[in-house]
């Protein structure tokens, strides 16, 4: 949605976009931590095992999962 549209519309309707929006992005950091703890769950698994996965696959995961924590 463009800004030019925003301002046309009555106040109650940019109220209930943004709620609109909100929810997108809640769903979203949602599927988000659900992937990022399928990663965690897949790294714990490879290291249990004994299993060499790739290092830089590895690395990269925990980047990500190290930087969602603090978040």
């Amino acid at each position: 949605m463009n800004f030019k549209k925003l301002i046309q519309k009555p106040l109650r309707f940019h109220h209930q976009d943004i709620h609109d929006e909100m929810d997108e992005l809640k769903q979203a950091i949602f599927e988000i931590k659900d992937s990022l703890s399928e990663i965690k769950e897949w790294i714990k698994e490879k290291e249990t095992t004994g299993q060499k996965s790739a290092p830089t696959w590895k690395k990269w995961a925990r980047q990500i999962i190290s930087s969602t924590n603090g978040a």
